[in-house]
């Protein structure tokens, strides 16, 4: 947000959204994004994103408020968890975020990432579904799209800033990390945030399920023709094994595998050019991104991006 023409061009350019990442002074917030929506010309609207899980991911507590950490939250009841999120949720509105890349539905497990950082609701698969559906109803009920992350589940995983995330087989996440998933799916709940997260089973060896043709199209069959698909940022090195470690190769595999929307943290303008000129007959189609624009698109009017 620092470099409102910049994104605006990009903008121009095809970029089709944007997400906070901190460093917005609290008085001129909103003021920044109506002004990166207007020169945003004649094109289509960017969708305005934000980590807004509470505790130690929350972009906007100075601008908005603190919010308690998933774990406590997970203490709470549904009913609570519910209005916190739908009085948060509207203050974003307001301010013109349209989507909220929450909540958590990760296992909370002892000695991992996720856990160590409070970000999980709870360590059983019942209790951790039944506070990231209550969070999400709280937000789509005030208009803000909630993205339930991070597919397959990371609670068992290191941090994949650093190093890629081995998890356990997929026979085993069905059984455990898959089930809030699937329970928040069944829900209505079908925006889908996927780790770089590797599974014996449903990953090919090497290839995180950010990429991954094979776990993309089992996650495609659960949301149905009509879910969004996102990744998580493909700046984290986890992203970048085996792509050359550039975010540019990331991209293009993650749409290339399944994925509607790879969040990138620098460099736009050149990735949307690059997926351009990839268009062909044997990899990325034309009819492909077509389709995931048309999905896009959906998300942005039912949730008043656009008209």
């Amino acid at each position: 947000m620092s470099n409102i023409g910049a994104l605006s061009q990009a903008v121009r350019k095809g970029l089709g959204g944007v997400v906070l990442l901190g460093g917005v002074a609290p008085n001129t917030f909103a003021q920044q994004i109506t002004k990166l929506v207007e020169r945003s010309g004649d094109h289509v609207a960017p969708l305005i994103a934000s980590d807004e899980e509470g505790g130690a991911v929350q972009r906007l507590a100075d601008v908005i408020y603190p919010l308690q950490s998933a774990e406590t939250m997970g203490t709470w009841s549904e009913s609570e968890v519910t209005r916190t999120a739908a009085k948060y949720g509207k203050a974003m509105k307001e301010l013109g975020v349209d989507m909220a890349l929450s909540p958590v539905a990760d296992l909370n497990s002892p000695g991992h990432f996720i856990g160590s950082q409070s970000r999980a609701f709870s360590s059983t698969p019942s209790g951790a579904a039944r506070s990231a559906i209550a969070w999400a109803t709280g937000l789509e009920s005030v208009g803000v799209a909630p993205v339930i992350k991070h597919w397959p589940g990371h609670g068992r995983a290191t941090d994949t800033h650093y190093s890629p995330g081995i998890i356990p087989a997929y026979d085993q996440l069905q059984k455990s990390d898959l089930v809030p998933f699937d329970r928040a799916i069944a829900a209505g709940f079908t925006a889908v945030m996927v780790g770089h997260l590797e599974s014996k089973g449903l990953t090919e060896r090497g290839v995180p399920a950010s990429r991954s043709p094979k776990a993309l199209a089992i996650l495609r069959d659960h949301i149905g023709p009509d879910g969004l698909i996102i990744t998580d940022s493909l700046s984290m090195n986890a992203a970048l094994v085996g792509v050359n470690h550039r975010p540019g190769e990331a991209v293009l595999a993650s749409l290339d595998a399944g994925v509607d929307v790879a969040l990138i943290c620098s460099g736009p303008s050149d990735i949307v050019e690059r997926v351009v000129t990839r268009i062909s007959p044997d990899g990325l189609t034309r009819d492909d991104l077509i389709d995931k624009v048309k999905r896009i698109l959906a998300w942005k009017k039912r949730f008043g991006v656009i008209e």
